[in-house]
């Protein structure tokens, strides 16, 4: 099992940071944004009030979880806070739990390539195979039901979907979902699960709406897993929720008693202000995602003329997912060619002192991940470093 892809730039981001070298970090997503007030200020209450102890139960307070549950049953679902909700710390938690509890050795998970990073290490750390779907931009980076359709066999045990999705910002559609539905129901007897990675639901521009996985009804099959703590920035509180069936729930619960024991009391208060005080909450989203969707149309004018190619416009996250093909093969002012994305995503830091994740962690070669997620003026600034750092590699 190898460490965060996604964190790994940090170790060298501050040992260079340590020889007062001025770093432009765009590769882990963590906005450079303060959570709103009413969050903070509970969550200090909390610990102020004594609430440190262990967290019982251990499937969250009930009245967060009955928050949780209300904000899917407004939007027409059914879900019951003590059947079907269970609090995690951290959507990470959550998500490896969920795949070590339904699946055996040599299970196999499918996935859309590319994909977040920590998905391989969650299916290898179970015992399972991990097998991925490639797909490319042409196709909006999202999978075709014939695609998943061909990919299930006997040993498939569950198919991750995410969306938002990370890397690429690309938004499922209703129609899509139903049609992945349906292949699924074509394969009835495999016992396939869903497990939807709905992290970042709220973070999605240009008036493009969210559909969830989530049926009227809580259904066998699927598995959601979410959190405010993107939108809200508050991902170092480590919490997040899975909603699913009390049978499937019942079967994650052994997994996350024994290896966390339940999420922090603090965090716990301090999600449930943010659902308590919704006007305040979504007051605060709002800003964030208008913020998030200016910062992308400038890192898509400024990538676009950099690469000479048009890079898929994300309809949501704060991540952007550009290719970069047509660097491979050329040569540093140092006289090092640039051989694959890894190379480049190095030089970058080195030359441009600019942090950003190399495609290939995400299974896809030749691309690169940055987040927008951070002041402009920092933003233009790493970027126009890209540029010139871009700019100053040349043809053998």
């Amino acid at each position: 099992m190898n460490p965060s892809a996604t964190f790994s730039p940090s170790v060298k981001i501050a040992e260079m940071r340590a020889q007062n070298i001025n770093v432009i970090d765009l590769s882990v997503g963590n906005p450079s944004l303060s959570p709103p007030v009413h969050i903070t200020n509970a969550f200090i209450q909390a610990v102020c009030e004594g609430h440190t102890g262990y967290s019982f139960p251990e499937a969250g307070l009930l009245s967060l979880r009955q928050k949780i549950a209300e904000t899917y049953n407004r939007q027409g679902h059914k879900v019951d806070a003590d059947r079907n909700v269970f609090v995690t710390p951290g959507c990470k938690a959550g998500l490896s739990s969920t795949i070590r509890a339904l699946t055996e050795t040599g299970d196999t998970v499918v996935c859309s390539a590319p994909y977040w990073p920590s998905y391989p290490e969650m299916v290898e750390n179970a015992h399972a195979v991990f097998k991925s779907i490639q797909i490319s931009q042409k196709q909006n980076f999202q999978i075709t039901p014939e695609q998943l359709d061909r990919v299930i066999d006997k040993n498939t045990k569950i198919v991750i979907f995410t969306s938002p999705h990370n890397p690429t910002g690309a938004v499922l559609k209703p129609e899509q979902i139903i049609a992945y539905k349906k292949v699924l129901n074509l394969h009835k007897n495999q016992h396939v699960t869903i497990l939807a990675d709905e992290i970042y639901k709220d973070i999605i521009f240009d008036g493009v709406q969210h559909t969830s996985f989530l049926g009227r009804e809580v259904e066998d099959r699927i598995v959601i897993s979410g959190s405010i703590s993107k939108s809200c920035v508050i991902n170092g509180l480590r919490i997040g929720y899975l909603i699913g069936t009390e049978k499937t729930l019942r079967k994650i619960y052994p997994i996350l008693s024994n290896n966390y024991g339940g999420v922090c009391n603090p965090s716990q208060y301090a999600y449930k202000a943010a659902l308590d005080n919704i006007g305040e909450t979504t007051d605060f989203i709002s800003c964030f995602k208008n913020a998030c969707q200016q910062s992308r149309d400038i890192s898509m004018t400024q990538l676009n003329e950099i690469f000479d190619t048009e890079c898929l416009k994300p309809e949501g996250t704060f991540y952007i997912f550009p290719s970069c093909q047509n660097v491979m093969g050329k040569v540093t002012p140092e006289g090092k060619m640039i051989q694959n994305d890894l190379d480049y995503v190095a030089y970058l830091l080195d030359k441009a002192h600019v942090a950003v994740v190399a495609g290939s962690k995400f299974g896809k070669p030749d691309h690169f991940r940055m987040q927008f997620a951070v002041p402009k003026e920092t933003l233009k600034e790493g970027l126009n470093r890209i540029k010139e750092a871009t700019h100053c590699l040349r043809v053998i």
